[in-house]
């Protein structure tokens, strides 16, 4: 949402992959997707780096595990002009809420730029569990201090939408057409 890395169902990250690292997507993606070992990863059970480690070991000519996940991050980051923008501007506490693991998290606040936007990032990894599962919202719940109905999820998968309603949030489906109505209901809240 707050990083536009996904065009018509795809990561553009993978789109020169190939040319760049002369090594196999298909390959890359089964190895780590495929064999549900992300699933660990996501949640901190296993460390993503030695899991990339662990795949280039059988790649010919690969890079370092180091070199390859800056090469990840980086062509994996596009940020938001439009989203970003209403981050910027919003009168409220703001946080990520996000599916990662502790690497990538650590490169959106860090290396994106979001450590001067935002006041936290809840990230899968370094909590240990992962959304739509309702301990990830408890986790930011027991944070903020605050009632349930008075925090907003803003999230571009449905089924996490549906888990903080659940939950008693306020939430939005931000999907690629929604983005202006985003900032109606901002301005409506008075969160603009």
């Amino acid at each position: 949402m707050l990083n536009r890395n996904i065009v018509e169902g795809r990561f553009v990250w993978a789109d020169r992959f190939e040319a760049d690292l002369g090594l196999s997507f298909n390959a890359f993606q089964s190895f780590m997707f495929g064999s549900g070992r992300f699933a660990e990863v996501l949640v901190g059970r296993c460390d993503l780096r030695d899991l990339v480690a662990e795949w280039l070991t059988t790649q010919e000519g690969a890079p370092t595990a180091d070199a390859f996940l800056a090469y990840w991050f980086e062509k994996d980051a596009h940020p938001c002009a439009e989203v970003g923008g209403l981050l910027d501007r919003v009168t409220c506490r703001s946080v990520i809420a996000t599916n990662n693991e502790a690497r990538r998290a650590a490169y959106i606040m860090d290396d994106m730029g979001y450590r001067g936007r935002v006041e936290r990032i809840f990230a899968a990894g370094p909590m240990g569990v992962a959304k739509p599962d309702g301990g990830f919202f408890e986790v930011i719940e027991t944070w903020s201090g605050l009632p349930a109905r008075r925090i907003l999820l803003v999230d571009d998968l449905l089924r996490n939408v549906d888990a903080a309603r659940k939950r008693g949030w306020q939430a939005f489906y931000l999907h690629p057409n929604a983005r202006g109505d985003l900032e109606k209901l901002l301005s409506r809240s008075g969160l603009l």
